[in-house]
């Protein structure tokens, strides 16, 4: 068993199960089942939990990608693959959100900003960790 490996499928096991039970919560509002009254404690209850598994895993992550700055960059591996993903579905969450408001009128605008807060304040500072490592120079 490689450890390197096992831990990267538990990172992306930690990473998907927050996901889909914060999009199960965005989408009970969207769909009326959830007041704001009720969504705002619920993401109290549930970011901070996130934020620090994230965090984990967002840190381990940008080690993944400085530990292989020697490798040739032609072969992506998967520490940037999974890069990649996170920040194509980083802009695709707020291109859904802008389109639920804007586009298909499915929410309030104040619930679109407080989801935007939310996606922004959890997954931005961590998704610039990520780049940051991509992007770093080892001279600077």
């Amino acid at each position: 068993m490689n450890i390197k490996t096992e831990k990267y499928r538990l990172a992306i096991t930690i990473i998907t199960c927050h996901l889909v039970l914060l999009g199960l919560v965005v989408l009970l509002l969207i769909v009326d089942a959830l007041l704001m009254e009720e969504f705002t404690p619920l993401l109290t209850l549930l970011a901070p939990v996130t934020a620090v598994y994230s965090g984990t895993v967002f840190r381990y992550i940008s080690n993944l990608i400085r530990s292989n700055e020697g490798i040739d960059r032609a072969v992506p591996n998967e520490s940037t693959q999974l890069a990649k993903q996170l920040v194509i579905g980083h802009f695709s969450a707020m291109l859904f959100l802008l389109s639920a408001k804007f586009i298909f009128n499915w929410i309030e605008y104040t619930t679109m900003t407080v989801l935007m807060t939310l996606l922004e304040t959890s997954f931005g500072v961590y998704m610039g960790m990520v780049v940051n490592a991509i992007f770093e120079s080892k001279n600077s």
